[in-house]
């Protein structure tokens, strides 16, 4: 408990409190029910939604994997049960796979009642999914759509400082998004042409968050400074979370009746298949059907250096895909801001390509002053994510 900070009336202190409603997404970890949600038992109300401990710190204090965020429902169970234990999200999938298609159907039934459609069918990654309960809790508070996305993706991932030693260090105060070694300053002491292209995108972002430029850095990075994040190597969570930020963003403002798959194995989706790359039985980033047809295959990547993690990936799916589906849809999405390396992905698009590994290939946000898109026609044929999620209606 920080000091000076009261307990609330059950001994959890608000921080606390704060950080399991976030953890647990606001929702019951006993029944899933959200604040809001008909109470089962008494449709003349709904339920609440509180945090609890369910067992006793071992030195005393607050310990988070000790409370739990319950419904009152729940809550009022455990005082006469004890503790229960919800199942594993493995042992809970091996049992609805096991499960009779009736019974699956009630599941994919309540679940469609809950959040109003089949949901992103996310991984098991616990620091993907708090980027987007994040990024789903950002979007609530601004009130912004899918216009806004891309800057709420910004908003969690970028960073104007650069891990180095194991901690985070300022870096001449602009939005990193290339390698260190690109910016630095002239012999007049004057920012390089990579570090004034940082600086423009930092003035964009002012205007666009509706903060002083002063204030750009510390409303980014807001998914590393998370306790779950803060202290670790960046990379891999940012590329993870990225990937689950444009699920999320699909699944939430594409077409409805698409479902948006994570991190899925080629054997799983194409058994019958020997893929022929070196790393065929790498997962494949997104999967979108429209019920069981397959209708699109996602590669995503923060950023890049050669491309053939975008490339490579789709290109070795594409046969059993496509037998699957004549008209399955390939795309790469990328924040990537290297003119030179995004080339090398959009030579291998439809646009430049008759027979390309890609249809398209996305960017967070091409209008960003200093972004690549717009310095001539070949980058221009980038579409951005916004324009990518509208076209989701045209997969069959």
């Amino acid at each position: 408990m920080a000091p000076g900070e009261r307990p609330t009336p059950n001994g959890i202190s608000a921080t606390m409190r704060l950080f399991v409603l976030a953890r647990d997404g606001d929702a019951c970890r006993l029944c899933g029910m959200s604040p809001g949600d008909a109470d089962p038992y008494d449709r003349r109300r709904n339920v609440r939604i509180g945090v609890e401990r369910i067992r006793e710190a071992p030195c005393g204090g607050d310990d988070a994997d000790g409370i739990w965020t319950l419904c009152d429902n729940c809550s009022e169970g455990l005082r006469g049960i004890g503790p229960l234990t919800p199942p594993h999200r493995g042992e809970l999938m091996r049992q609805l796979r096991r499960a009779t298609q009736d019974d699956q159907r009630h599941a994919l039934a309540w679940l469609g009642q809950k959040f109003g459609r089949v949901p992103r069918i996310g991984t098991t990654d616990a620091h993907a999914e708090l980027a987007v309960r994040l990024y789903d809790r950002l979007l609530a508070e601004r009130s912004w759509g899918l216009d806004r996305a891309w800057l709420a993706i910004a908003s969690l991932l970028m960073t104007c400082g650069i891990w180095r030693g194991g901690e985070w260090r300022a870096f001449h105060g602009a939005p990193v998004l290339r390698e260190s070694s690109n910016y630095r300053l002239t012999r007049r002491g004057e920012p390089n042409r990579a570090l004034e292209e940082a600086l423009r995108v930092k003035r964009r972002l002012a205007d666009e968050l509706g903060v002083g430029e002063a204030d750009v850095c510390g409303a980014l990075g807001r998914f590393f400074r998370h306790p779950e994040i803060a202290g670790l190597q960046p990379n891999n969570p940012r590329g993870h979370a990225f990937r689950s930020l444009v699920a999320e963003t699909l699944a939430r403002f594409g077409d409805p009746e698409l479902v948006v798959r994570e991190e899925v194995s080629p054997r799983d989706l194409f058994p019958d298949h020997e893929p022929g790359a070196p790393r065929g039985d790498a997962r494949i980033d997104i999967v979108v059907q429209r019920g069981p047809r397959l209708v699109a295959l996602i590669a995503t990547r923060w950023s890049y250096r050669d491309g053939r993690g975008i490339v490579g990936g789709l290109r070795a799916h594409a046969p059993p895909a496509r037998r699957l589906n004549g008209e399955c849809r390939f795309f790469g999405v990328t924040a990537e801001f290297g003119a030179a390396r995004l080339r090398k992905v959009i030579g291998q698009t439809t646009p430049a390509v008759r027979s390309a590994a890609i249809d398209r290939l996305a960017h967070l946000r091409p209008e960003l002053p200093g972004a690549p898109a717009g310095r001539n026609g070949e980058l221009g044929r980038m579409w951005s994510l916004e324009e990518l999620v509208r076209d989701s209606p045209r997969w069959r």
